[in-house]
């Protein structure tokens, strides 16, 4: 998982991730980063299989025989 310094640094602010400033600098334990990457991959698979699911009960599966039509 790759994100920005600045998206990171809300993460840390917002308190989804623990950290602690003894002076300028955030220190942060790399445990709590890999359980957060985790429970962030582990999220997003659940959607993309709910999202599956939704779309096969819906019989969107069966819409399509091909690639979609071009647009332009």
């Amino acid at each position: 998982m790759a994100i920005s310094r600045p998206t990171f640094v809300k993460l840390l602010e917002s308190g989804k991730l623990a950290f602690t400033k003894p002076g300028r600098h955030r220190y942060v334990r790399l445990d709590d980063v890999i359980e957060y990457a985790e429970l962030m991959r582990t999220q997003r698979a659940e959607a993309l299989d709910s999202l599956a699911r939704d779309a096969e009960e819906d019989g969107l599966y069966d819409v399509l025989d091909g690639p979609p039509p071009r647009l332009r």
